[in-house]
């Protein structure tokens, strides 16, 4: 690189400076100056030793801040690793909850099914296979059933009963049932199995049979499998989880299972000492693997298990201990250095008082080194070019005296070409007067071929009266030492960035000024990811990020902010923030103030993103109001029972219940055990006081006193609740009728959530958010977390991605979708899946969606085996001998059958029918058949169970029945038969029954039974009867003398007579015993009934009678008449008294006899 000669000046004179200075070991070329001004008083040494003694308090001043400051990020992180356990815990307790839950509906349902009648043990079989296939491969070693005797009669293992035989009657898993107490679900410690010869935990349920103690059924889970499931929890290292019974019994333990099988923890433990207590923390090192942690415990709620996770503390406190470490070392280092750097300027400085008279022709050059560091001088006689340089230089460069040339030409071989323009053109500038001094950093290489560091300062001196430039002096200092701090603190402050990206939340300062300005002096990356702000943004103003809180969280934020500062008290606070995209998220934020000199405030604190946890307690939130009107909708009843005072206090349900009105009620205990069955109230009241002594779930079947003096079966359900503010137990619950349940079968209430569902929260982009346990365990081929995925990998093909993706601009506009769906699992098969979709947020329409999946293969096969079953049904219907019809319960037709259109007639077939409606089917119908309005009320389902008669003469018999019950009516069966045969057959044994088989008319029975209803319907206020009794005259004269023939052919002429010749419509003649007949006359007077049987009379006088022989035989007939009044014996008893008179005046005549 060539060096420029010249130098333009601002007057536009030049400068000639040669190619070559010569060094000038002396200041004898600098220009004239001015002693007055290099003139100044000797400092007294006291000012110095106190600007070191203030260096030192603000040294330890610091050093205690620093201290304080390490010992509560100390505290702090001690406190979030206690938090992390506790959450664990929580999540273990909530899976480990669940998994029991499936156990103990798998050992009820077996117990159950034992207690039914199955001889061949095919139902078994069926079951055992099917929870084998269910729950995953190695969590079910064995599945046994012992009976009463506690003789293992089936096991998994051997397929049937072991041999040799093996019996567990001295196991305590099956000694506890034994002991007649109500069925439960009970888990014992882990036990050597005698059939597997293994370690395995013994879930157990007792067989009722007519409710007594028949065997046990025992499902055998190895704890490596329990182990395993709590490993999967834990992100490795040192951490542990923990299974134990409430005594403190190991269950399973994450690490060193082997080593804690039939062992406990200590009996120190709180969960052990105070039972009462549901979930708590403490520190201890453990007596297995001695590794101290942070332990965290919570109670299982429903069954007797504890769950605890421990954390490693060295482990947890491993990053804060080396951060502080290094802060520490980084911060003596620099204390030992700037107390050297104090010590040695100030050394320097009472050098440089005590040399101040002797250098006072240097005064200006000196001046300039002091500031420089007084490292190293040089100077530039601007008009002669010369250049001086100090031995400094090249004690810099690592040179031997008189090895660099004191020339510009030297000095440009040791530097990049384009550094050296700048500095030359910075000094041309400084000459030029555009710049205060001269100020350049250049890279210099060494003697050994190494680079330094080099600073020089200068400033122009002397100036001539035209201002033009004379004399340059400066300094230069090596910083390459500086410079290579300067890189590792920048390094150190990247490494520190980085570590504070990878917090969850953000770490920031707050500063308010005294006139209330807020800034943001410092904010980790975090801040970006939860405001949407970057730091250089809200460095000297807030602004930006107080506009995206929430408007409504805003006055109470200034509130406790305000009071923070006034008060000089930790500010805590959750708040809204606005994303910049829509939707809101939840912030924790919490943070340290102290005040500042100049009276401002600043904050060290720390925000978190809490929005998960504000979605969880609204799930919970709707979860209770569900719960709420599932109560309400089931109509049970709630009770409660105060052991402090000995009340039971029923609501107006449980009053309704038991046929009282429907209002609340305080009973005492003693009052509500009478009202429980004889036979039960010992047991019930027994089992009642146990289940409030040990604290667990509360059912029984009982039955109870109505307020009408009858039993009803109820079902009391409940369970212990205790708190701080009610410290005495305190049994809250259910009172439900069960009166129709038991009547047939005892049903077992299902537990909720026992399958559980999947549950994925996808945004937009079709990303998954946030997944569960079971979503895991479904989908995922290897266990690994699926949050960050494309939910496409859960699709059998493209094909089915691609439609499913249309059901998202639907869910986005604010509806519910319900869809079935084949999607992947983790074994590489399908699995059809009842899939609801909703917004997370129903106010943030360009949210996040919540898919919750239900597996329904199984459901679906049933449907399909249904329909089979639908087919068979089907046709047995088409072929069964009688017509049947099927409705919904809006009276469309469902199915009909080809006999029931034989039935029906006018040509129709079923599949005219199918679908119609009763109007259609009506329509459809020939109108020749709807002249029966009985058919037309079938027709229209208004007629059931009634047999109908057809203008063609037939009879159908019609059936109804009601599909479903009251409550949820699921339509109408009817089955109509032919029963015309039948009917007429049955009106011929009646007529034969009312009939004299020789007369052809009503016999005695049935004439005196029509006379009483005669009688009776004129008694009321009808129209007024006469009734006619008849006897032959000499008839006894005509049988013996003609014969019995004889007899017969005149008593059936005779019968002719009265029934073609004189009777009229609705009269009615009988026979009431040999020649005696009587003559029922409805709606005639007395006078009209004279007549008649006068007219009668007449008839049978004037007719002769063919009997075969010669002679005709000539016939009269006495007749006694009288009216229908009082009751058919007295009518019976004045018509025979009136017949009497006729005889006796003579015969063949007509005497009336009327009523007293």
């Amino acid at each position: 690189m060539s060096v420029t000669p010249n130098y333009k000046l601002r007057r536009g004179r030049a400068l000639k400076a040669p190619a070559t200075l010569t060094a000038s070991p002396s200041p004898r070329h600098q220009g004239p100056t001015d002693p007055a001004a290099t003139v100044t008083r000797r400092r007294k040494p006291g000012r110095t030793w106190a600007a070191l003694l203030a260096l030192l308090l603000a040294c330890a001043l610091y050093w205690v801040q620093l201290l304080h400051e390490q010992s509560e990020q100390l505290l702090n992180a001690q406190t979030q690793t206690r938090l992390r356990a506790a959450q664990l815990s929580r999540a273990m307790a909530t899976q480990v909850s669940t998994q029991v839950a499936g156990l103990d509906y798998l050992v009820r349902s077996l117990a159950q099914l034992e207690a039914e009648p199955d001889p061949q043990h095919a139902r078994r079989a069926q079951a055992v296979r099917s929870a084998m296939r269910s729950f995953p491969e190695g969590s079910l070693l064995q599945i046994a059933v012992a009976d009463a005797n506690g003789q293992v009669i089936y096991s998994t293992q051997s397929q049937g009963a072991p041999r040799p035989a093996v019996s567990i009657a001295d196991r305590e898993h099956f000694r506890v049932h034994t002991r007649g107490d109500p069925p439960a679900l009970f888990i014992s410690h882990p036990v050597l199995g005698r059939i597997s010869g293994r370690w395995t935990v013994q879930f157990t349920y007792p067989i009722q049979r007519q409710g007594r103690f028949s065997g046990v059924v025992v499902v055998s889970v190895p704890p490596s499998y329990l182990s395993a499931k709590l490993r999967e929890a834990l992100t490795g290292g040192n951490d542990v989880a923990l299974l134990t019974h409430p005594d403190g019994a190991y269950l399973a333990r994450s690490r060193n299972e082997e080593q804690s099988m039939s062992r406990s923890v200590p009996t120190t433990r709180e969960f052990v000492t105070e039972p009462k207590r549901r979930h708590g923390e403490y520190q201890t090192t453990s007596s297995i693997d001695g590794i101290e942690r942070f332990y965290a415990w919570q109670r299982l709620p429903d069954y007797p298990l504890v769950v605890s996770v421990g954390l490693d503390r060295a482990a947890a406190l491993d990053g804060v201990r080396r951060s502080i470490r290094d802060s520490l070392m980084r911060n003596g280092l620099s204390t030992v250095l700037l107390l050297a750097s104090a010590a040695w300027i100030a050394w320097l400085f009472a050098r440089v008082q005590r040399e101040r008279h002797a250098l006072q022709l240097q005064h200006q050059r000196y001046e300039l080194a002091l500031e420089g560091g007084a490292l190293g001088a040089w100077a530039l006689d601007v008009k002669s070019g010369v250049l001086s340089l100090d031995a400094r230089l090249s004690d810099t460069l690592g040179l031997l005296p008189g090895e660099l040339e004191a020339t510009l030409d030297s000095l440009a071989r040791r530097v990049e070409p384009l550094e050296w323009s700048r500095f030359m053109a910075a000094m041309e500038a400084h000459l030029s007067g555009d710049s205060e001094r001269l100020e350049q950093v250049i890279r210099m290489q060494r003697g050994n071929g190494s680079a330094c560091w080099v600073q020089w300062l200068g400033r122009c001196t002397q100036r001539d009266a035209d201002g033009t430039p004379l004399q340059l002096n400066g300094t230069l200092q090596d910083i390459s030492h500086q410079r290579e701090t300067e890189t590792a603190r920048h390094e150190l402050q990247q490494r520190l960035s980085k570590l504070m990206a990878q917090v969850p939340g953000g770490v920031y300062q707050y500063r308010l000024d005294p006139q209330k300005r807020a800034s943001i002096p410092y904010a980790s990356p975090g801040i970006e990811r939860l405001f949407g702000v970057d730091a250089e943004s809200v460095l000297y103003d807030a602004g930006p990020l107080a506009e995206r809180i929430h408007p409504a969280d805003r006055p109470a934020m200034k509130q406790a902010m305000v009071q923070s500062a006034r008060d000089l008290t930790p500010w805590h606070g959750e708040y809204r923030i606005q994303l910049e995209g829509g939707g809101t998220r939840w912030l924790a934020g919490s943070a340290n103030p102290e005040r500042e000199p100049d009276g401002g405030t600043l904050w060290h604190g720390y925000s978190q993103d809490v929005t998960d946890r504000h979605e969880v307690l609204e799930a919970l939130r709707q979860s209770e109001e569900r719960l709420r009107l599932t109560v309400a909708a089931v109509r049970d009843g709630l009770w409660s029972w105060g052991s402090v005072k000995d009340h039971i206090r029923l609501d107006a349900r449980c009053m309704e219940i038991l046929d009282h009105p429907a209002q609340r009620r305080r009973l005492r205990f003693d009052l509500w055990a009478d009202q429980l069955h004889p036979d039960e109230r010992e047991r019930v009241v027994e089992q009642l006081r146990h289940h409030v002594t040990q604290g667990e779930v509360l059912g029984l079947e009982l039955r109870m006193r109505t307020a009408k003096g009858e039993w009803r079966w109820v079902e009391l359900r409940g369970r212990v609740s205790q708190s701080d503010r009610h410290p005495a137990p305190l049994v809250i619950g259910t009172l439900s009728d069960i009166s129709q349940r038991m009547a047939e079968a005892q049903l077992r209430q299902a537990l909720l959530d026992n399958a559980g569902a999947i549950l994925f929260i996808v945004g937009q982009d079709r990303r998954i958010q946030l997944c569960n346990q079971r979503a895991v365990d479904t989908f995922s081929d290897d266990g690994a977390p699926l949050m960050g995925r494309d939910i496409r990998f859960i699709h059998p093909d493209q094909a089915s991605y691609e439609a499913f993706g249309q059901q998202y601009p639907i869910v986005s506009g604010g509806q519910e979708v319900q869809v079935e769906s084949l999607l992947r699992v983790a074994d590489g098969g399908t699995r059809w899946f009842s899939i609801r979709g909703t917004l997370l947020d129903p106010a943030q329409s360009d949210g996040a969606l919540i898919w919750t999946l239900v597996d329904t293969t199984e459901h679906r096969q049933a449907e399909q085996a249904l329909g089979a079953a639908r087919s068979h049904l089907l046709e047995v219907i088409r072929h069964f001998p009688g017509g049947v019809l099927v409705q919904a319960a809006d009276g469309s037709v469902l199915t009909v059958n080809p006999a029931l259109c034989e039935l029906i007639g006018d040509g129709c077939t079923p599949e005219e029918l199918i679908g119609k409606s009763r109007v259609e089917v009506r329509r459809r119908v020939g109108r020749c058949m709807l002249r029966s309005r009985p058919l037309r009320q079938f027709l229209e389902g208004q007629l059931g169970g009634q047999e109908l008669e057809l203008p063609d003469g037939r009879t159908l018999s019609i059936e109804q029945i009601r599909l479903g019950d009251q409550a949820s009516e699921q339509g109408s069966l009817w089955i109509v038969h032919d029963i015309s045969r039948h009917r007429r057959r049955e009106k011929d044994l009646r007529r034969l029954a009312a009939t004299d088989s020789l007369t052809g008319l009503s016999n005695r029975g049935h004439f005196i039974e029509q006379m009483a209803y005669a009688v009776k319907a004129a008694e009321s206020g009808g129209d007024e009867g006469c009734f006619l009794m008849l006897d032959l005259d000499h008839f006894k004269h005509i049988n013996d003398s003609r014969g019995h023939a004889a007899g017969d052919t005149v008593l059936i002429h005779f019968a002719q007579v009265l029934k073609h010749h004189l009777l009229r419509e609705g009269d009615l003649a009988g026979r009431l015993g040999g020649e005696e007949f009587g003559v029922l006359l409805p709606q005639t007077t007395g006078e009209q009934g004279l007549a008649i049987a006068e007219r009668l009379r007449a008839a049978v006088a004037d007719s002769p009678i063919d009997v075969g022989s010669a002679v005709p035989v000539r016939l009269t007939v006495s007749i006694g008449v009288t009216l229908l009044h009082q009751d058919s014996t007295q009518v019976l008893a004045r018509a025979d008294a009136a017949l009497y008179r006729a005889k006796h005046q003579g015969r063949n005549q007509v005497v009336f006899e009327a009523s007293h």
